[in-house]
C-alpha cells in the first residue's frame, strides 16, 4: 500500500509487492529512493547512507507538506531523473520556525553523494545531540 500526499487530500493505492515483468519496473517507491539507487551498480555501493537519505525525505515531506524533489503527476522517469541530477529545496525556505542546525542535518542527509552525508551514526546521534 502506498500513500499518496496532496495538498488537498491524502490517498491509498495499492502497490503490488512482486516483480512485475510486464513494466520492467522492480517494486519500489521512487519517491523515497536515494539517488545512488539508480546507478545499476548500486548494490555494491549500498549503504545505510541511502537509508538515511530516504529517511530525510520521509521528515522533509513531513515537515514542509511538500517533497523536496518529487512533483505531483510525475513519471518514474522524471522522478529518478529529478532526484539523481536537481538539488532538493531546502527545508529552511519552508518552515522558519524550526532550528537552523536541524534544517542543515535535513539538508546534509540530502545530499545527492552518500559520502557528503554522516559517516557513521555515532555523528548523526552527535549531530542531533547538539541540534536538541
Amino acid at each position: 500500500m502506498k500513500v499518496l500526499f496532496d495538498r488537498n487530500y491524502v490517498s491509498l493505492v495499492d502497490t503490488a509487492l512482486t516483480y512485475n515483468a510486464q513494466n520492467r519496473y522492480p517494486p519500489a517507491t521512487y519517491r523515497y529512493l536515494a539517488p545512488e539507487m539508480s546507478n545499476p551498480h548500486f548494490r555494491s555501493n549500498l549503504d545505510y547512507r541511502s537509508d538515511l537519505y530516504s529517511a530525510a525525505l520521509t521528515v522533509f515531506e513531513y515537515a514542509a507538506q511538500e517533497h523536496p524533489l518529487a512533483k505531483s503527476g510525475d513519471d518514474l522517469i522524471n522522478t529518478i531523473s529529478r532526484a539523481v541530477r536537481e538539488p532538493p529545496k531546502q527545508l529552511k525556505n519552508f518552515r522558519n520556525g524550526f532550528n537552523s542546525g536541524f534544517c542543515k542535518l535535513i539538508d546534509q542527509l540530502l545530499k545527492k553523494k552518500p559520502a557528503l552525508r554522516p559517516a557513521n551514526i555515532k555523528q548523526l546521534i552527535k549531530s542531533l545531540d547538539k541540534i536538541l
